[in-house]
């Protein structure tokens, strides 16, 4: 018999909760990197003492952790300006602002990214413009990462999507075979973006991060743990 997995939120020493209970072996701590809510799922017969246990035991990393993430500095805000930096694929390219009278394109000229753009544009323009090349590349990119894997996972997608997310690198749906993926991916090492699409791909055989999960993705990607520590270093934060 298959048990569902349930949700409930209590206050432990003064934080809010949420207990996801569902078929895992272990339990795993989350911190919500903006609003600092804890999340903590555990197996389906955790106690609420060895929840109240577990919290207590990692009370000083929640701490450090919460302190962290309320000191990180919000990033400054783009203009989309000649000379201004902005991350492609692990490297920090300028920008160069050329005016042309009728055509809008972005082009990655040797160490540039170039924005030829109309005059007297407006920043949500030259912002628009890079966003819709971002995506260019990753619909370029992501085709050819499932197309390689499929055969090696012995699995299929039937559709994968690009959204922004302000928590995580990706997600996906196991009944419709479906994977999102996190726009900002594009601006790190294209090795992060082939690992997560791998991961959500492992996904769609094992639902859980167990050992089968990550021996399937072992067989395929060997150093995966290199890329999955980058992804956990970096602030989603300072991406957006």
């Amino acid at each position: 018999m298959t048990h569902p997995a349930t949700s409930s939120t209590i206050i432990i020493s003064g934080l809010s909760v949420t207990i996801i209970k569902k078929r895992i072996k272990h339990s795993y701590l989350k911190i919500h990197t903006t609003s600092c809510h804890l999340r903590l799922s555990v197996p389906l017969k955790t106690s609420l003492h060895e929840i109240t246990e577990l919290v207590s035991k990692h009370w000083t990393w929640i701490q450090n952790k919460i302190k962290n993430i309320k000191t990180i500095q919000k990033p400054i805000e783009k203009k989309y300006i000649t000379g201004e930096k902005h991350a492609y694929q692990g490297m920090l390219y300028p920008l160069c602002l050329m005016i042309h009278p009728w055509q809008q394109s972005v082009t990655l000229s040797f160490d540039t990214i170039v924005l030829s753009i109309k005059e007297n544009n407006e920043l949500k323009e030259r912002q628009a413009l890079l966003i819709s090349w971002y995506r260019e590349q990753l619909y370029q990119i992501i085709p050819n990462l499932i197309q390689k894997y499929e055969p090696l996972l012995q699995v299929k997608v039937h559709e994968f999507r690009v959204k922004v997310m302000k928590t995580r690198w990706g997600s996906c749906n196991i009944t419709d075979k479906r994977i999102w993926l996190n726009f900002h991916l594009i601006k790190l090492d294209l090795k992060c973006l082939e690992y997560v699409v791998v991961h959500e791909m492992a996904h769609l055989l094992e639902r859980y991060h167990n050992k089968r999960f990550y021996k399937l993705i072992e067989k395929v990607m060997p150093d995966w743990k290199t890329y999955k520590d980058q992804l956990n270093q970096i602030h989603l934060i300072h991406l957006l």
